[in-house]
C-alpha cells in the first residue's frame, strides 16, 4: 500500500506545495499552525481541490490536473478523523459507527466495533453524552468501520486535557499497528510526533521543506536547529534556533537551570537562549518531578501560571489538569485559553458572563484580577441582565433589557426568577418582530418543571409585552 503525493494550492499570503511518497506506518506531518498541514489532508480526501498536481493511492488516480481527474471523496476510500471528530450530533455512537458502513450495515460487524473500541454500554448516548476521549474512539470506529485504504489523523488529540493524552495515544499506537495501513498523522505538537510516528516531514508556509526517519529528524535536524535535553527519560523540546549556537546556548541554559538553585525571577540573569516559558517549566520539573508543557509552577494547594515574566496567574490545584497542556493568551486587559479550537474567555470557566461588568457583576475578593482560585472570585451577577440590589434593607434582583435604551423588566426575589423574566421579556420581544439577537439564561439548579412553572408565573413590565418595532 502507498500514497504519492504532488500538489500544489494558493492558500491566502502563500502557496501550498508538497511532494511525498509514503507506505505502510505512520507518516507525521508536523508544522505551526496555518502552515498548511490540514489543507494538505483535506486535497488528499477530496474536501479540497488543489490549483495543480497529482494524488495516486495504492496505484489508484484520485487526482490528477493535468488528466481532469477527481474523484470524489465517496469514491477515494479514505478515512479522516477531524480535529473536533466531526461525529453527527443527533446520531449515537452505535449510529455513527454505522453511518461509516454504507447503507446495510451488519449488526455483527458493529458489535464488533463497539467492543473493539471499548464502547459497551455507550451504544444509545449521544456525542454530547461523551467524553473527548469517548468520542475520539467512536470516531476511529466508525472511520476504520469504513474499511479505508489510508487514515488521515488531523490533530487527534488537539481536544483532550492532558490525563488523557497519555493513555489514548498508547490506546492509537496499538489501534495503528493493528490496522496495518498508511497512515498521515498531522500535528504541531513534536512530542506527539515523536512518540507516534516512524517518518516525519516538515511544513514551513507552505513548502514541504524536508522528510526524514523520525529520530534522525529530531537528533539530527537539517532545516531551523530544535534544542532538546532528555530528563528522566523525558525528551523536552527546547525550541527551535535559526542557528547551532543559539540551540547549543539553549541547551546549555537549560542544564544549567536544571542542576542549579536558581528561581524564576534569576532567568534574566542567567538565561539568554532559552525562551522564558520553557525556563520556568524546567525549574518546576527541577524542583517537583513533574513535566508540563505549559509554564506552570506548581505548589501544594494551587499553580502559578507564568503567560510573561509579568503576567503571573494563580490557580487551585483543581485546575491543574484543566490548564497544564493549554495555552493561555493576553489580548489587551483580557485573557483566552485555547479549546477544541476556539479562544474562549478565561473568566468564562468561573461563570462570569461575557461582558460582565467588574465591580458591578463580580469582583476579586483581594484586589488581584489575576488570582483565579475559586475562594477569590466572587460573583455579584451571573446571568445576563440581571443586578442585585438592596431594597429596604434586603436582596432583590433588577433586570433590564436592553433596546434602544434601557427597559425595566421588572424586579424578583430570587436571581433565577430575575433570570427566567429576562428570557420571557427576549422571547415576547421576539414575537412583536424585535431582530435582534439577544442571549438567554440557563439556571442550571432548576430543573425543566420548575424552569417551566416560574416561567407561566413570572410577570414583565407591561412596556416589554406591548412594545412595537417599526
Amino acid at each position: 500500500m502507498s500514497l504519492k503525493v504532488n500538489i500544489r494550492k494558493r492558500l491566502g499570503n502563500f502557496n501550498l506545495d508538497v511532494a511525498f511518497e509514503t507506505e505502510r506506518g505512520v507518516f507525521a506531518i508536523l508544522g505551526a499552525s496555518g502552515c498548511g498541514k490540514s489543507m494538505t489532508l483535506k486535497c488528499i480526501a477530496g474536501i479540497e481541490t488543489p490549483d495543480e498536481g497529482r494524488i495516486e493511492l495504492n496505484g489508484r488516480v484520485l487526482y490528477d490536473s493535468a488528466k481532469k481527474i477527481n474523484l470524489t471523496p465517496q469514491k477515494r476510500r479514505v478515512g479522516y478523523m477531524f480535529q473536533d471528530y466531526a461525529l453527527f450530533p443527533n446520531m449515537t455512537v452505535e449510529q455513527n459507527i454505522k453511518a461509516g458502513m454504507g447503507k446495510h450495515p451488519e449488526e455483527e460487524k458493529v458489535r464488533s466495533y463497539i467492543n473493539r473500541f471499548r464502547l459497551e454500554g455507550l451504544e444509545k448516548h449521544y456525542p454530547a453524552q461523551l467524553s473527548g476521549g469517548q468520542k475520539q474512539r467512536v470516531a476511529m470506529a466508525r472511520m476504520i468501520a469504513s474499511e479505508p485504504d489510508i487514515l488521515l489523523l488531523d490533530e487527534p488529540f488537539s481536544a483532550l486535557d492532558s490525563y488523557l493524552k497519555w493513555e489514548l495515544e498508547q490506546e492509537m499506537r496499538d489501534m495503528l499497528a493493528e490496522v496495518q495501513k498508511p497512515v498521515l498523522f498531522v500535528s504541531h505538537n513534536r512530542d506527539e510526533v515523536y512518540r507516534l510516528c516512524s517518518v516525519v516531514s516538515c511544513i514551513d508556509h507552505g513548502k514541504m521543506e524536508v522528510i526524514e526517519k523520525t529520530k534522525e529528524f529530531f537528533h539530527n535536524p537539517k532545516t531551523k536547529t530544535a534544542a532538546g535535553i532528555t530528563v528522566k527519560s523525558k525528551h523536552i523540546s527546547l525550541g527551535s534556533f535559526d542557528n547551532p549556537d543559539d540551540a547549543s546556548g539553549a541547551y546549555r541554559d537549560a542544564l544549567y537551570t536544571l542542576k542549579s538553585d536558581c528561581t524564576i525571577e534569576d532567568y534574566e540573569k542567567i538565561s539568554i537562549h532559552l525562551p522564558f516559558k520553557k525556563y520556568v517549566i524546567l525549574i518546576n520539573l527541577r524542583d517537583n518531578g513533574i513535566y508540563f508543557n505549559t509554564p506552570i509552577y506548581l505548589y501544594k494547594k494551587y499553580f502559578l501560571y507564568y503567560v510573561d515574566r509579568k503576567t503571573i496567574l494563580t490557580f487551585d490545584v483543581d485546575d491543574l489538569f484543566y490548564f497544564s497542556d493549554k495555552s493561555i493568551m493576553k489580548r489587551g486587559n483580557h485573557l483566552f485559553v485555547a479549546e477544541y479550537g476556539m479562544q474562549t474567555n478565561i473568566l468564562s470557566r468561573y461563570g462570569i458572563r461575557d461582558h460582565a461588568v467588574p465591580g458591578r457583576d463580580y469582583y476579586f475578593s483581594n484586589g488581584n484580577p489575576y488570582d483565579f482560585r475559586y475562594g477569590n472570585v466572587n460573583i455579584v451577577n451571573r446571568y445576563y441582565g440581571v443586578q442585585k440590589i438592596i431594597k429596604k434593607g434586603q436582596p432583590r434582583y433588577k433586570t433590564v433589557i436592553h433596546i434602544n435604551g434601557n427597559f425595566v423588566v421588572g424586579t424578583y426575589k430570587t436571581e433565577e426568577e430575575a433570570a427566567i423574566a429576562y428570557n420571557k421579556a427576549v422571547h415576547c420581544l421576539k414575537k412583536n418582530g424585535c431582530k435582534k439577537n439577544f442571549p438567554e439564561n440557563y439556571p442550571e439548579s432548576l430543573s425543566a418543571i420548575s424552569y417551566a412553572s416560574i416561567y407561566h408565573s413570572v410577570k414583565i413590565s407591561d412596556k416589554i409585552r406591548t412594545y412595537k418595532f417599526l
